[in-house]
């Protein structure tokens, strides 16, 4: 059985020596900073990766009361219960914020554990001394991210039957605003519902992109030029007082994107800036806006380990101001929906909100600095464009006449029945998918369009299916399909379904009459060739 006593009975002193030699070179060797004292609390030993962390020399912390003083903001008060837990045999452990010698924050996890003699008395106290802020920072990186998809799910649930009522309303205030006389008061009182009800549906496909449900075609650009023509965009509404300057770089950065909506990011993020300075007290002020590639670094301490990109593959573009800035409390909450500073009159909450779901369902990530009286800094990064440009699908051509509409909610089937009547052709309205594909096997010739809608959200499986069924029936037919917006229909899925044609609910009435004449137009003039 092994002896409690140190050093064990029958080692030589030159053995002991040896061990003790060991020992002090595992502290001195050790990866976290460490402090060693003996049973009163005076310092005997600190470590070369103590200095290091904190810039303390040991002549600093001539004891613990010193060592507690010596680099924390706060002084004593982290190490509050400390010496209780200690005279009692048990470690201590706190994490809190440091201040390094030269100046800089920080945050470190301190752990002090007394060494228990063969008496049962402390024989020496050590205290290790860890840099955290890393993991610390990407643990709140963590939390924010499982936040805002938690929103983002509970928006684009909002969204999505949001939706489905502002296509019925939209769909029969067309109707019935057109039904009536231009000299009606009832029109002009409609007006202002189909005007209200368009407001509506931008509400709801900011919504939608904050959310990341919505797909829009890409292609490849010069994010240069994209960001300069978004800059023309919003200068009318820049105040004179407010300079803005862009500095693109010199090489082109090609991303693939949706040009609309990163002009959407840029304008957004100005216009933040500008509300920013006007908040601000006193003088002109500045917005500068920079691009260039951003390093490997950069990308990976913002988007952590979900990007593990080669130097030079991200692009960073960032929209600094000299506004009023903003504390924690805002910064940890300015993507949320609907959550603004401004007055009720001034903004809807959605503008960040709408730029942090176009980042993220471009692959990127976006980051902000800022503090209370020292404007603010948002950094966009996104992928590198790594193949060409992307083309559109040409259009199917068809000939107009009559058209089977298939819809199992029949609210809607009932109003794109009636808007596509307006163009005076023939309307054939199925609920059942079945009983629509049996009207459509007995006579394919019979259908010059084919309109999908699909059941449900997230059904998009069931509008594949149906459409290859149509298409296996008669391939020449052309099908358009009605899609929800956090549905992902478009590419090589709908196009080997046989889909032609997709629009999004709701849909303005104007709009989607005019591509339904379009595609009866272009079916008509190839059979009279």
């Amino acid at each position: 059985m092994a002896s409690d006593r140190f050093p064990p009975d029958g080692w030589s002193i030159t053995r002991r020596d040896r061990v003790a030699h060991a020992m002090i070179q595992a502290v001195a060797g050790h990866p976290s900073g460490m402090v060693v004292a003996d049973a009163s609390g005076v310092v005997d030993y600190v470590n070369d990766r103590f200095t290091v962390l904190t810039g303390l020399l040991p002549e600093d912390i001539p004891d613990l009361d010193a060592f507690a003083h010596a680099f924390t903001i706060a002084g004593a008060e982290p190490f509050r219960g400390m010496w209780g837990r200690i005279a009692g045999g048990d470690p201590w452990r706190a994490e809190f914020p440091a201040l390094h010698r030269d100046g800089h924050h920080y945050w470190v996890a301190v752990e002090v554990t007394p060494a228990i003699g063969s008496d049962g008395g402390i024989a020496a106290i050590v205290a290790t001394v860890q840099d955290v802020t890393e993991r610390l920072r990407m643990e709140e990186h963590i939390r924010r991210v499982q936040k805002m998809q938690a929103v983002g799910v509970l928006a684009g649930g909002i969204a999505h039957d949001f939706n489905n009522i502002l296509t019925v309303i939209l769909g029969h205030a067309h109707l019935a605003h057109d039904s009536l006389p231009p000299d009606s008061e009832a029109r002009d009182d409609l007006a202002q519902v189909l005007t209200a009800a368009d407001r509506a549906k931008g509400l709801v496909n900011q919504l939608l992109t904050f959310a990341r449900k919505e797909r829009v075609a890409r292609e490849e650009a010069d994010l240069g030029a994209l960001v300069e023509s978004a800059l023309q965009l919003v200068a009318p509404t820049i105040p004179h007082d407010v300079s803005v300057r862009f500095d693109r770089g010199g090489d082109p950065l090609p991303v693939l994107v949706a040009p609309a909506q990163i002009q959407q990011v840029v304008v957004n993020l100005c216009r933040n800036a500008v509300d920013a300075i006007a908040d601000r007290e006193g003088g002109p002020g500045n917005i500068v806006v920079t691009l260039s590639q951003a390093t490997a670094d950069a990308v990976r301490s913002v988007m952590g380990t979900r990007a593990l990109p080669p130097p030079g593959r991200f692009v960073e573009l960032c929209v600094s101001d000299t506004g009023c800035g903003m504390d924690k409390a805002t910064l940890a909450r300015i993507f949320e929906p609907f959550f603004t500073t401004k007055p009720v009159d001034r903004g809807t909450g959605l503008g960040l909100a709408a730029v942090h779901g176009i980042v993220a369902e471009h692959g990127g990530a976006i980051d902000v600095v800022s503090h209370p009286g020292g404007g603010s800094r948002f950094t966009v990064f996104l992928p590198l464009a790594g193949r060409g440009p992307t083309r559109g699908r040409e259009a199917a051509a068809g000939r107009g006449g009559r058209v089977l509409v298939v819809d199992e909610a029949r609210a809607l089937g009932g109003v794109t029945a009636q808007l596509l009547r307006s163009l005076a052709v023939r309307v054939v309205t199925a609920v059942l998918p079945r009983r629509a594909l049996a009207l459509h096997a007995i006579a394919p010739d019979r259908f010059d369009l084919v309109v999908l809608v699909q059941p449900e959200a997230g059904a998009a499986w069931k509008l594949l299916t149906l459409a290859r069924a149509f298409a296996a029936s008669s391939s020449g037919v052309p099908i358009l399909a009605c899609a929800h917006p956090d549905v992902e229909l478009e590419g090589a899925a709908s196009a080997a379904a046989g889909i032609g044609w997709i629009v999004r609910m709701p849909f303005s009435a104007s709009s989607f009459v005019a591509l339904v004449g379009q595609i009866l137009d272009e079916r008509a003039s190839r059979d009279t060739q």
